[in-house]
């Protein structure tokens, strides 16, 4: 048998889930909820099978359901099938972490405080999400009959044509994907970056008197290289992740092209460097190998410092993002 309603909710809120219940069953409603469970059947089986038979996932959202692992099984089967899941607040809480994540894009009802008093209201909403608004084909084919016009005869107790046609959840899409995600810099701040460069390079070409050209040395040329790339691996540590925000990447996308990203720049600062005339010197007189360590050592370091400040605000936003998204999907009744 089908069910309208899949009704979810956590133990100590089973008085208010029964007389919802109740509520939508008058409405004319099929509810399935876990005390129709009977006995000797694995309660696992017939929460999969009667979840799979609804129309509808309804939560009753209280704070013990953010430490619900069935809800989770439930929320991930309603989501696979593509179920319409209805999330009702009946405390003064809010989703957190997994089902912050899961659920901020649902439209929600809050009932709380009082949910006992708003039951009437929140089954006529819960109907309307089923049947469609009072006064469609449903309501009005019983009006005609028990008006004894076309059709007249005994009333049916629920019609289970629903004039509603149901609508199909899309997922969201994840970012404008016609971005580069790889080494994401502006075209902008590719010029930027050359003309400070030039700019570089000019100021070794002048004198101390800023007067006239002087020859640009070898070493001056490969100083403004380094110092060249070393910005743009910089640059792109603090830049990338606000990009990657800004652009709706999730968290695992946005640290892959992260990673790729600026350690490709960290490996050319330091293939740079390795040409650098200083460093051949050094390694002519033996302590090269040293250098070099100390020279990988601390871009590892100083990448891994950036890495983690960067990603703690990008989850600091990311979080953010989500609430206010929560917030605003939110509807009191």
């Amino acid at each position: 048998m089908n069910h309208d309603i899949f009704l979810s909710y956590r133990r100590s809120d089973q008085e208010l889930a029964g007389a919802l219940v109740e509520a939508l069953e008058t409405r004319g409603l099929t509810v399935w909820w876990d005390q129709k469970i009977e006995g000797g059947i694995d309660w696992r089986d017939a929460i999969a099978g009667n979840l799979e038979k609804a129309e509808t996932l309804v939560i009753l959202f209280s704070e013990d359901c953010n430490n619900s692992r069935q809800l989770r099984k439930e929320l991930a089967m309603a989501d696979v099938m593509e179920k319409d899941v209805i999330p009702v607040l009946i405390e003064d809480t809010r989703p957190k972490g997994h089902f912050l994540y899961e659920l901020a894009s649902r439209n929600w009802v809050r009932v709380f405080p009082n949910p006992m008093a708003k039951l009437d209201e929140l089954a006529d909403r819960l109907a309307e999400q089923e049947f469609g608004p009072k006064g469609g084909p449903r309501e009005e084919s019983q009006t005609d009959n028990a008006a004894g016009g076309v059709g007249s005869g005994p009333v049916p107790a629920v019609s289970r044509v629903k004039p509603r046609k149901k609508i199909e959840r899309k997922a969201e899409p994840v970012g404008d994907k016609e971005y580069r995600d790889f080494l994401p810099f502006k075209w902008y701040e590719i010029a930027a970056l050359i003309a400070m460069f030039a700019l570089a390079l000019y100021g070794f070409l002048l004198n101390d008197e800023g007067t006239a050209i002087e020859e640009l040395t070898e070493q001056e040329f490969w100083d403004t290289t380094i110092g060249f790339f070393a910005i743009a691996w910089l640059y792109g540590v603090v830049v990338f992740p606000i990009r990657y925000f800004r652009r709706g990447r999730r968290l695992r996308r946005a640290i892959l092209y992260f990673v790729l990203s600026t350690g490709t720049l960290a490996i050319v600062t330091g293939l740079v460097w390795l040409g650098d005339p200083s460093f051949n010197e050094v390694w002519a007189e033996g302590d090269g190998e040293n250098a070099m360590v100390g020279m990988i050592g601390g871009m590892i370091g100083l990448w891994i410092l950036t890495a983690i400040v960067a990603f703690a605000i990008y989850g600091a936003m990311i979080g953010g993002r989500v609430i206010r998204k929560w917030n605003s999907h939110v509807e009191t009744i």
